[in-house]
């Protein structure tokens, strides 16, 4: 990270300390990352559910809004697939993100 300091490098670096439960470290890395105002809808997305994980589910919420706001298409499904056949891919349906999110939302609120 020293030697390539870019913004794709700190959001995938992120995101694999997220996966790998290093959510604190995931969140300073994922600071770099949205640190010159990016404006990424995976990188917010990201950042979303890092901080839902560290139990911030405003914060959480907060992110993955933006991450929609940004592009209202985006489908955290959809950056799996290859780009030949992301092109392809039939964006789905706005209501049906917006349930996602209200749903990743409200397991960290049940008790």
């Amino acid at each position: 990270m020293a030697t390539r300091p870019f913004l794709d490098s700190h959001d995938a670096y992120a995101w694999a300390l997220h996966l790998n439960g290093r959510d604190e470290e995931a969140a300073a890395q994922s600071n770099h990352a949205l640190a010159l105002g990016t404006r990424n809808a995976l990188y917010h997305y990201h950042r979303g559910m890092i901080e839902k994980s560290l139990g911030h589910p405003d914060r959480a919420r907060a992110e993955l809004t933006q991450a929609l706001d940004l592009n209202p298409a985006f489908h955290p499904l959809h950056e799996l697939q290859p780009a030949r056949t992301q092109a392809a891919a039939r964006p789905p349906d706005v209501r049906q993100i917006d349930v996602m999110v209200r749903d990743l939302i409200r397991e960290d609120e049940q008790p």
